[in-house]
C-alpha cells in the first residue's frame, strides 16, 4: 500500500514537473512572441516616425529651392529644377507609403482612427494641403514666367511654414503617440507574462529558473531604453526629449535662470549615406555621439530630433555662453577622425543658437528659432554657427 502510494506520489509530482515545465514552456513561448511582436512593432514604428519627419524636411527643402529659383545663374536653375522634381518625387511616395500604403496603420492600432482622420477629416484634412502643396509645385516646375514661379514660390513657401509644416508635425506626434500606446499595451501583456512565468517557476524550482527571470528582465528593460531613446547617439528621441524638455525649460525659468538651446545639424549627411551606405551613417551617428559627450553636462537634455538633426538643452546658459559651447562643438567635429573605403571624410556641423525666453510657452518655441538659426547657418555655407539673435537684426 505504502508503496503504491509512494508509486502515486512520484508520478503526482512528476507529472506536476512536467506539466509546470509545460505552462512555463507555453508562457516563455509567448512572451517570445510578444517580445518579437514588439520588436517589430518598435522597427515600423521608427521608420514611420523617421518618413513622416523627413516629410516635414523634404516640404521645407522644396520651399528654399523654389524661393532661390530665379535668384541663381540660368546655368544652376536646370539642376536646381532636378533636384525640386525630386522631392516632390520622394515626399509623394513616404506620403502615398504613410497615408494609404505599406506604413500606413492597420485599423486595430490605438489611434489609426486619429490619423486617418488627420489625413482625411474635415478638421485636418493634411490630405488636401498636400495635393495643392504637390501641385502648386508642379506648377512651378511647369512655369516659363519668372513672375508666375515668384507667386508660386511665394505659396510654397507659405505652406513650407504653415499650416503644412503644422500639419506634418502633428502626424509624426500622432505616430509617436501611437508607437507609445502600442508599446505600453504590449509591454503590459509581456508585463503579465512574466509574473506568470515567475509564480511558476517560484512554486517548482527558484534556483533553477532564476537565470531565465534575469533575462527577462533585462530584454523588458531594453525594451523600455528602446522606446524612448535613439540607439545609435544614446540621446532621447524627439517625442520623449520634448517631453522631457517642457520640465527642464518650467525648472530653469521658475529659477530665473537662463536657458538656451542649440541645434546641430550633419552637413551632407544624406550624401554620405547615399555613397557608403546605411552602415557607414550609423557609424558617423556614433563616432559624433562620442565626440559630443564631454560637452554634456548632468543637467543637460540631448535628443535626437530628426535624422541629422541633434538638440541640447543647456540649463544655466544664456545664448552668448551657449554659442561658445556650439563653437567648441563645431571645432572638435570637424577634427574628427572619420574614414570609409580606406579614405578621410571631412565631417562638420553647422549649428543654431536661442535662448529660451519667459515667453515660450513651449520648448518648441525656442527650437523653432534655434532651427531658423540653423538654417541661416547652412545657407552661409555650412560649418559655423548662428545665433538667433543676429538672424533677428539681419532681418530687421
Amino acid at each position: 500500500m505504502r508503496l503504491r502510494q509512494k508509486f502515486h506520489s512520484v508520478s503526482f509530482l512528476t507529472f506536476s514537473y512536467v506539466a509546470a515545465l509545460g505552462v512555463i514552456a507555453l508562457l516563455a513561448t509567448t512572451r517570445t512572441l510578444i517580445e518579437h511582436k514588439i520588436i517589430a512593432h518598435q522597427e515600423k514604428s521608427a521608420q514611420t516616425i523617421n518618413m513622416a519627419g523627413r516629410q516635414r524636411m523634404r516640404s521645407q527643402r522644396i520651399g528654399w529651392l523654389t524661393a532661390v529659383y530665379d535668384t541663381v545663374p540660368a546655368t544652376k536653375q536646370g539642376q536646381l529644377h532636378d533636384d525640386i522634381s525630386r522631392y516632390l518625387a520622394s515626399m509623394r511616395q513616404s506620403y502615398s507609403d504613410l497615408s494609404t500604403g505599406t506604413l500606413s496603420l492597420s485599423p486595430d492600432e490605438p489611434l489609426a482612427a486619429d490619423i486617418r482622420d488627420h489625413y482625411f477629416g474635415k478638421t485636418q484634412h493634411l490630405d488636401a494641403d498636400m495635393k495643392d502643396f504637390t501641385a502648386t509645385v508642379e506648377a512651378f516646375l511647369a512655369s516659363d514666367s519668372a513672375a508666375q514661379r515668384a507667386k508660386l514660390a511665394d505659396k510654397i513657401g507659405s505652406y513650407a511654414r504653415r499650416p503644412l509644416i503644422d500639419k506634418l508635425d502633428t502626424a509624426v506626434d500622432l505616430y509617436q503617440a501611437n508607437a507609445d500606446r502600442e508599446s505600453a499595451r504590449l509591454s503590459l501583456m509581456s508585463m503579465y507574462s512574466y509574473f506568470a512565468v515567475l509564480v511558476t517557476l517560484l512554486a517548482e524550482a527558484l534556483l533553477i529558473f532564476r537565470p531565465a527571470v534575469k533575462r527577462i528582465e533585462q530584454q523588458r528593460a531594453e525594451l523600455m531604453v528602446y522606446a524612448h531613446s535613439d540607439p545609435l547617439t544614446g540621446g532621447f528621441n524627439r517625442h520623449t526629449f520634448f517631453d522631457m524638455a517642457q520640465t527642464s525649460v518650467t525648472t530653469a525659468l521658475k529659477k530665473d535662470k537662463p536657458i538656451s538651446v542649440i541645434i546641430i545639424g550633419l552637413d551632407h549627411f544624406k550624401p554620405l549615406n547615399e555613397r557608403y551606405g546605411q552602415a557607414a551613417g550609423d557609424e558617423l551617428l556614433k563616432e559624433f555621439s562620442v565626440t559630443l559627450q564631454p560637452f554634456l553636462r548632468g543637467d543637460d537634455l540631448f535628443g535626437r530630433i530628426t535624422g541629422d538633426e541633434f538638440a541640447i538643452f543647456m540649463p544655466g546658459f544664456d545664448e552668448e555662453a551657449a554659442a561658445r559651447v556650439a563653437e567648441d562643438i563645431r571645432f572638435d567635429i570637424s577634427e574628427m577622425a572619420f574614414e570609409q573605403e580606406g579614405k578621410p571624410i571631412p565631417v562638420t556641423v553647422s549649428i543654431g543658437v536661442a535662448a529660451v525666453t519667459v515667453a515660450d510657452t513651449h520648448p518648441a518655441n525656442a527650437v523653432q528659432r534655434a532651427e531658423k538659426a540653423l538654417s541661416t547657418a547652412r545657407q552661409q555655407g555650412r560649418n559655423r554657427i548662428v545665433v538667433f539673435t543676429n538672424v533677428e537684426k539681419d532681418i530687421a
